[in-house]
């Protein structure tokens, strides 16, 4: 199956529409002033210096619009096209922000979140289950969310935080049914 992968990248890129392509081929050959990699490069070694400067507290909230342009490095300007409201990451986003506390909080959260889902997997039976699946779906929408907050503040669209929300709901609801699972189990 990996030995596949490839094989359906290329499949997926013949495929893709123009736009798609362009984009796969910004990666390896950026296209300039617009060009999306250097716009993440600032924001993120921006979001860096704020860090530096306030590691504690961070800036406040919606701030990072405001004060952009004082904590860009010197040697990064002039700024590339792009939207500077936040910093296409949520890791940096929440530690220049809210603060490295508030980031640990964060990370020590979604590792609770993954710590839940994997200990009630390990105590279901085996085999085919709601709550199986539930758990699962739980474990792999959190991973996506995590990679792809490296290189978005995707946590910061209402729409995907209302939905990893109410996924991860579903997952203690598949959790709290279980119990009964555990219980029995325990008691062979």
């Amino acid at each position: 199956m990996v030995l596949l992968l490839p094989v359906v990248l290329a499949i997926a890129y013949l495929l893709a529409p123009a736009a798609g392509k362009a984009r796969v081929e910004s990666l390896f050959h950026p296209h300039g002033d617009t060009d999306s990699n250097r716009h993440r490069m600032v924001t993120f070694l921006t979001g860096i210096e704020m860090i530096k400067a306030h590691p504690w507290f961070g800036l406040g909230p919606e701030q990072i619009r405001q004060q952009f342009d004082s904590y860009m490095p010197a040697d990064l300007k002039p700024k590339p096209e792009g939207f500077y409201g936040h910093l296409h990451n949520i890791y940096v986003q929440y530690a220049a922000e809210r603060g490295i506390p508030a980031l640990l909080v964060f990370v020590w959260l979604i590792g609770t979140i993954l710590w839940d889902m994997f200990r009630t997997l390990r105590r279901l039976p085996p085999g085919l289950s709601d709550e199986r699946f539930m758990l699962q779906a739980v474990v792999a929408v959190t991973i996506g969310i995590l990679v792809g907050g490296l290189f978005e503040f995707n946590l910061g669209d209402s729409e995907v935080l209302m939905m990893y929300v109410s996924v991860v709901a579903l997952g203690y609801a598949a959790i709290e049914h279980s119990r009964p699972h555990w219980i029995t189990r325990q008691a062979e």
